[in-house]
Formats: C-alpha cells, structure tokens, sequence
C-alpha cells in the first residue's frame, strides 16, 4: 500500500483528484471514502486530525484502494469494488520517499552534517546515548533518525532494537531491528518493546510518555518530533507531559539534534542533555521575580502579562492555569517549576517522578 502525505491543503488536492474520477458519486461520500482508504473511521475524524493544533506540517498516512472502494460500496455503490482507481495525480500527496542513508558518513557526504557534527554523535552513539531529532516538515528528521538507528545497530549487535513507524518508508535495517508499522501489526502507539531499546519515528502526544518511560529505562534509544525550534520542541513536551514533564525529558532524553531546511536539509544544533536543561531554565524567569510580578498581577485583578508562545508553553501558569483552581496556585507552582531549572542547571539532582502525573490523561 502506498503512503500518503495529508495536510489541510494537500488534501484538497487529493479531494479534486477523486472527484474528477467519480462523477457519480456524492460529494460527501468521496470524503468518507477518502477518509476510510487511510485509515480513519469517518471524514470528522480525518479532519480532527488533520486541523490538531500541534500539527503545523503533514500527516503521514498508509492509503489503501481496497480499502476505498469498501467503504463506497457501503455507502450505496454496489459496483464499487470493481471501479479501477487511480488517485497518484495528486502528486502532492504520492510523494516518493527519499532514500534512506544508511551511515552518518553517508550523511556528511549529502552535506547535511558537518565532520565536526559527525565525531559529536559518534561520541554520543559509542555512550549509548538517547537521542531526539526534531524539525520541520521537510527538514530531514527521518534521514538523520534512519542513519543514526543503522549505526546504532551496527555498534550494538547484541542488543534488539524496536522501530515504530507510522507506514513503510523503504529504509532497510540491521537484522537486530525489527519494524512495527501502525495498523498493520497493533492499532495504534507504540508496541510493547520489554527490553529492546526503542525507536520511534514521528512521535505523537499520544505515545511520548510511553517512550520517555521506555528511553528512562533502556538507554539508547531514538526518536523523531515534528517541532519547528528547539523553543517549540521543549514547549509541546512541557504542554503534554504536565507540569512535572521536565523530570521525564531530563531523564529520558540525552541529546536533542534538531534540523532545518533552507533548501536543503541541515542539522542545525546538536544539544546534549546538561545544556538542554540549561536551555529549559533559560526560557524561565528566575523564581523570585516569577513570584513577585505574578502576585502584584494577581492581587491587583488586572490582566496576567502574556510572554510569547514559547516561554508560555515553558511556564507553569501557562501550561496549567486551566487545571488548576486560584491564581496564587499558579504563582507557586510556576516559581517551583523556574527553581527546579535553576537546581538542575547548577548540577544538583531533581528526582523522577512516577508516571502518575498529574493530568496525565488529559
């Protein structure tokens, strides 16, 4: 089955492309069988997904004809698993994938990393460490992550390594690598792994607990986040982890790599883990003045200042003013949040939390 790639836009190309080959058949099946050919129950949840907030780029999906055809033949068409169809003039969304390198060597020839670059992550692979890629849509997350998974199962013989995916993307592997494609083999997260070190490519809100937990507990792992910056990458992890999310990306990630495209794609920054924490504490105010401007605001019933995006996702009254009740909570658990930054960042420990956080299921 070939995979798609669906944003808002992309879509609509593909809705065109359908509707030219089905004249006879009603507008809104055609979107319900769209909908049902990648994977989704209905066209609401298709949308839903495709409209998600955390979502600025494109979904990758797998889309079955079969599949398609099934689903109009529910809605009235009784011929319609006889109907030839043929949706790849929408090339948007037929995308070839690209070829996967197989060695960061490979990578550094394309001009995607530098030498200098290359000797870091070999440091990093040698030390077993877990590594999150990050980056736009298009900025070469998926080549780096398949290039650095490869060299970590050539260093590592001995060890089983998990690769969850979201559909085939023609990358090959180690044979101590085995791939768990969504809907093919379990209906959606990730797969229990037991002790295989896991990698996962295209992390969802969904299942980054589960490979914070899995990466906290079997080191070397890797995994991929659509983040724009390092900035929103941090934020979206605060957001859907709670409040004490900055305990599961301290112990679960070791090196954060995040790419750019400007034309080609780039490794941007390589951030290991005492600066990452660093960089956490930077988008923090200081507790004090976090306490102090806070509680003038609260008792004076003015607005609360809005930072910008980011520094709102990293602050404790941003990601939690809606789950918590009085604005003094929010004051206290926000300067606790800078004051924890500030402690890991001069070198003291911050224990781990349970996975029982709080709003853990929102």
């Amino acid at each position: 089955m070939p995979s798609v790639f669906l944003s808002k836009d992309t879509f609509n190309q593909l809705k065109r492309v359908a509707r030219l080959q089905l004249p006879s058949v009603r507008h809104t099946h055609v979107l319900e069988a769209l909908a049902r050919a990648v994977g989704q129950s209905n066209f609401a949840a298709l949308a839903s997904k495709l409209a998600a907030p955390e979502r600025s780029g494109q979904c990758l999906f797998v889309f079955s004809y079969e599949d398609m055809r099934r689903r109009l033949s529910e809605l009235g068409y009784p011929d319609a698993m006889q109907w030839s169809i043929d949706l790849s003039g929408a090339s948007d969304v037929f995308r070839t994938a690209p070829v996967m390198a197989s060695s960061l060597a490979a990578l550094q020839a394309d001009g995607i990393l530098t030498a200098k670059q290359r000797d870091r992550l070999l440091t990093c692979l040698s030390a077993q460490k877990t590594i999150l890629v990050t980056g736009a849509v298009r900025a070469g997350k998926s080549l780096v992550f398949h290039a650095l998974l490869n060299e970590m199962a050539i260093r590592s013989p001995q060890h089983e390594f998990a690769l969850s995916q979201v559909a085939h993307d023609g990358s090959s592997h180690q044979p101590n690598v085995t791939r768990y494609v969504r809907d093919e083999c379990w209906p959606g997260g990730i797969p229990h792994v037991g002790q295989r070190r896991l990698a996962v490519d295209d992390l969802q809100e969904n299942n980054l607990l589960k490979a914070l937990l899995s990466w906290s507990r079997f080191r070397g792992g890797i995994g991929t986040l659509h983040a724009t910056s390092v900035d929103s990458a941090l934020a979206l992890l605060v957001r859907v982890l709670g409040v004490r999310g900055f305990n599961y990306v301290r112990e679960g990630v070791d090196v954060l790599v995040h790419m750019e495209n400007s034309g080609s794609p780039r490794v941007a920054e390589i951030i290991e883990r005492d600066d990452l924490m660093r960089h956490i504490a930077a988008l923090t105010s200081p507790p004090d003045q976090v306490a102090t401007a806070s509680l003038q605001s609260a008792s004076a019933k003015g607005d609360r200042p809005r930072p910008d995006n980011d520094s709102m996702m990293l602050s404790i009254a941003g990601t939690t003013h809606h789950l918590l009740h009085g604005a003094e909570r929010d004051i206290l658990l926000q300067a606790a949040f800078a004051r924890i930054c500030a402690i890991d960042a001069e070198g003291e420990g911050v224990p781990f939390v349970d996975a029982k956080f709080d709003g853990g299921n929102r």
